[in-house]
């Protein structure tokens, strides 16, 4: 019997009032129609039931695989999909509404898909795997559905995409592992940030041949509070990630819209895609033997949201700059629109960096 399905399916009916089984179960089998056929999914193997969604959409040949297919139905035009949508749309308003910009984990309390998070849930549909025998890797699914819902740290109330991105994702894997088996989904669900670990102190610089002094900011994705917690961001399967090298002669100005301005003074552009960036927001130059970043801002007065200096040396304190600058030194991270997350002065230990976003953050390296 498909013990897991129906744990996922009964729990997720029960954060959605009203809705029935049947329509949660048709958004990834076709041929269920109504609560009789839901009763008929459960009594079958997970094997079967697998085999007969695959069926009830090989009429459809943009699905390249079952995962594609369950991560497609949760994204759009399915009853799930419209469900997850509108309650991560209502959920945005009401913290806008009631002032919470900036928010915490607990943004995760006011979704529906919360249940997933909870200790009872992951008790109940973790012995349904087992019985089910699908419990293939459950530590590195668990895991898996940990690292989505931690993008959700410090994430703007206004930022939706996100919001309903990372609510599908972990209903898209449950659906998946009922189905096909437990284990870290991660890229099947493609939602899989595909990083390298490194340490933020002790890192070797690179030598190169340039006769000027030459330096690179490298693109980092933060993964929690601790400034020794985070990664490069490598290719993703999307895109390259793009690391920013310059010359002590060129400098790098990092902002929303620096390309035409940067051509005409010969820095080095560095786009970024932080939400509510300066336009010119900070600018990285060398003088007097030594590298300095000064937060600019448009005006040349300072951003708006200031940029966050987070030293290479951990005896260092963290530096949070508006208007003014500081040294930087080869390791040091550069955060760009740090959060606040604790009221109080305007001070570098009120403010951190979002954790899981990227081109937000980046790593000054200095190349030989």
């Amino acid at each position: 019997m498909a013990e897991a399905l129906k744990t996922f399916v009964k729990a997720f009916c029960r954060e959605f009032s009203g809705v029935p089984e049947c329509q949660v179960l048709a958004s990834y089998d076709n041929a269920v129609k109504s609560k009789y056929d839901a009763s008929r999914v459960y009594r079958l193997s997970p094997q079967d039931e697998l085999a007969r969604a695959q069926r009830s959409f090989s009429a459809t040949s943009r699905y390249a695989s079952f995962a594609h297919l369950v991560r497609d139905r949760t994204d759009r035009g399915s009853r799930v999909a419209k469900l997850l949508d509108e309650n991560a749309r209502d959920v945005a308003h009401d913290l806008e509404a009631t002032g919470r910009i900036f928010l915490d984990i607990d943004l995760w309390k006011e979704l529906k898909a919360n249940f997933i998070r909870t200790d009872a849930f992951r008790t109940a549909f973790s012995a349904a795997l087992q019985a089910d025998g699908l419990a293939y890797d459950l530590p590195g699914f668990w895991q898996a559905i940990d690292d989505e819902t931690g993008r959700l740290d410090m994430v703007l109330a206004d930022n939706v995409e996100t919001i309903k991105d990372v609510q599908r994702g972990v209903i898209a894997a449950c659906v998946y592992a009922s189905l096909a088996g437990a284990r870290d989904n991660r890229q099947e669900m493609g939602f899989a940030l595909r990083e390298t670990p490194v340490s933020v102190g002790g890192i070797a610089p690179v030598v190169t041949d340039s006769a000027l002094r030459e330096a690179q900011l490298v693109p980092v994705v933060m993964a929690g509070p601790d400034p020794l917690d985070y990664s490069t961001q490598l290719d993703d399967g999307a895109r390259a990630v793009t690391v920013y090298r310059f010359s002590e002669t060129q400098g790098a100005r990092i902002g929303r819209e620096d390309r035409a301005w940067c051509a005409d003074r010969g820095r080095c552009p560095v786009v970024t895609r932080a939400a509510y960036a300066s336009r010119h927001h900070c600018e990285i130059t060398f003088d007097c033997g030594r590298w300095t970043i000064a937060d600019v801002g448009t005006d040349g007065q300072g951003s708006r949201y200031g940029t966050l200096v987070t030293p290479a040396d951990l005896e260092a304190l963290p530096v949070l700059l508006q208007g003014d600058s500081c040294e930087l030194h080869h390791g040091d991270l550069i955060c760009i629109f740090p959060r606040r997350v604790l009221s109080g002065d305007y001070c570098a230990a009120n403010f951190s960096w979002a954790s899981r976003m990227r081109d937000e953050n980046y790593r000054f390296e200095v190349l030989g």
